[in-house]
């Protein structure tokens, strides 16, 4: 704001210099035409340097005037490419806590394809190809969360995984009625 208000003053500053600019021409131009009981030339050089130097002055403080909106407008793409990489780092925290409930889709079973997508760890990787894996065997999901099947990933031990009870009943069951069906 107070750049701003800088600007509008020099703007009208500026245009006060360029109205006494065109009348100190007028003023010259009566002279020249021998009016000089107007005038005397010894006013009009004095005038003249005045003027100059007014507009040197007021060149001196657009340029500082510019400058400093130079440094602003520098200090706000640092201040701005600060915010995005802090951004980005909250971002890529937020993808890499396993607090909060991440789903299985970073995978997909079809047509006898697995396709992994995307993975945080290492870890994350070995459950989310597990977790296609039992698709591939034909499990469906579970509802128990700490289990392989269970849509999300929520409060498995993703370290130190072992299938739940739900999981192995799950493959019994699904295996068990393929045996009934052959």
């Amino acid at each position: 704001m107070v750049y701003v208000a800088l600007q509008v003053l020099l703007c009208q500053a500026k245009i006060q210099l360029n109205n006494r600019f065109e009348q100190y021409q007028k003023d010259v131009t009566i002279f020249n035409q021998g009016n000089v009981g107007k005038f005397n030339q010894a006013d009009l050089i004095k005038r003249q340097a005045e003027l100059t130097r007014l507009s040197l002055d007021l060149k001196t403080k657009f340029s500082h005037h510019s400058n400093k909106i130079e440094t602003l407008n520098a200090q706000i793409k640092l201040i701005n490419q600060h915010q995005n990489m802090l951004n980005q780092a909250i971002k890529e925290f937020n993808l890499s806590t396993t607090d909060r409930p991440e789903s299985f889709h970073k995978g997909l079973f079809s047509q006898n394809q697995i396709q992994i997508y995307g993975f945080n760890s290492f870890d994350d990787l070995r459950l989310t190809l597990a977790h296609e894996f039992g698709h591939a065997l034909g499990l469906k999901h579970t509802t128990d969360p700490k289990s392989l099947m269970y849509p999300r990933l929520k409060e498995q031990d993703i370290h130190n995984f072992k299938l739940t009870h739900s999981d192995l009943d799950l493959l019994s069951s699904t295996y068990s009625s393929n045996d009934k069906n052959h």
